[in-house]
C-alpha cells in the first residue's frame, strides 16, 4: 500500500494485532477505532512509548 508505505502482509499483521487487542473493528473496507476502557495506572514514566510496546503491554494485561 503506497499511502501507508507498507506491503500487504505488514498491513495484515498490524490489523490482526489491533483486532486481537480490541483496538479496532474491521469489516472490509471499513475500520472502526474502538473506545478504550479507562486504565488505572500509577506507573507513569512520562516517556513516549512505541505502538509495538503499547500492544505488547496490552497482551500482558489481557492474558
Amino acid at each position: 500500500m503506497k499511502k501507508l508505505d507498507m506491503d500487504m502482509q505488514t498491513l495484515k499483521n498490524a490489523r490482526s494485532g489491533l483486532i486481537k487487542n480490541n483496538l479496532i473493528a474491521w469489516q472490509q473496507p471499513i475500520y472502526q477505532v474502538l473506545s478504550l476502557e479507562p486504565m488505572v495506572n500509577t506507573r507513569r514514566s512520562g516517556q513516549m512509548m512505541s505502538l509495538s510496546n503499547l500492544l505488547n503491554n496490552a497482551e500482558v494485561v489481557n492474558d
